[in-house]
C-alpha cells in the first residue's frame, strides 16, 4: 500500500475538534487512534527488553505551537 493511499484513508477516518481557549484563540485538534505496539529493541542494551505498550486514544493539536 502506498503512503498516499494510507494518508487518504486516514483522512476519511480522522475526527477533528476545536477548543475555544478564550480571547478569540481557537485550538484545532485531531483525534489520534489508540492501540498497542512493541516498544524497544534487542539491538541495544538501553532499548531492552522489547515490550508491549498500549496508548489510549487522545487529541493532539493540528498545528505545531
Amino acid at each position: 500500500m502506498l503512503e498516499t493511499e494510507i494518508t487518504q484513508r486516514d483522512k476519511k477516518q480522522a475526527r477533528y475538534q476545536t477548543e475555544d481557549l478564550g480571547k478569540g484563540v481557537l485550538l484545532e485538534m485531531v483525534s489520534i487512534v489508540g492501540g498497542t505496539f512493541t516498544m524497544g529493541s534487542t539491538d541495544y542494551d538501553r532499548l531492552k527488553p522489547p515490550h508491549s505498550v498500549t496508548v489510549q486514544p487522545f487529541y493532539m493539536g493540528k498545528y505545531p505551537v
